[in-house]
């Protein structure tokens, strides 16, 4: 999962600040992390969801956010951003985990027709 990836690259910024700010590390990882925010951002289709729009509204400034912290090795507002992905990756975690549910409830349904 791609926001699997995102919390990986936070975990790896801050391990890097507190390494003595290694700033390659927390230049690549950030990098890393924009291009996926990116990527979420630019598959959203939303024709299909009403509050799409603001789901990309937030992807935006999560990677306004990336930018910065990374310009100017910003570790708290990079940790704040950390935060809003963590709550991102929880909320398509459970979304996954619903529609899996759901899946495996529509295949019993259908096994017992």
């Amino acid at each position: 999962m791609l926001f699997d990836a995102l919390e990986m690259d936070m975990i790896q910024v801050d391990t890097a600040f507190g390494d003595g700010a290694d700033i390659k590390t927390i230049n690549d990882a950030l990098i890393h992390a924009q291009s996926i925010i990116l990527v979420l951002r630019d598959t959203l289709d939303t024709t299909v969801w009403e509050d799409g729009k603001r789901l990309v509204a937030l992807y935006d400034h999560i990677h306004t956010e990336l930018v910065y912290g990374n310009i100017y090795k910003d570790r708290a507002r990079v940790a704040t951003v950390a935060k809003y992905i963590a709550q991102l990756a929880n909320a398509w975690r459970q979304a996954a985990a619903a529609s899996e549910t759901q899946a495996a409830a529509g295949s019993d349904t259908e096994a017992a027709s």
